[in-house]
């Protein structure tokens, strides 16, 4: 009866013990995607500012070159 009762705690705390590793991976895999995602979007927004147009130097100044507004 002793090593029955023993067995299902083994089990119980084997799968807590499952049941938490699991947790733990779950929960550093969404936090790679969360960084993969927040890496992506930075990239997303460099490229995006690269491709933006120039504003053209349009005469000098004393402060600094003129700049033509883009709109």
């Amino acid at each position: 009866m002793a090593t029955v009762a023993k067995d299902q705690v083994q089990r119980a705390v084997q799968a807590l013990l499952t049941h938490y590793e699991n947790d733990q991976a779950i929960k550093a895999k969404e936090a790679k995607a969360k960084d993969l995602i927040e890496e992506d979007e930075t990239l997303s927004l460099i490229i995006t500012w690269k491709k933006l147009p120039k504003p053209k130097v349009v005469g000098k100044h004393r402060t600094g070159p003129l700049l033509k507004p883009l709109a």
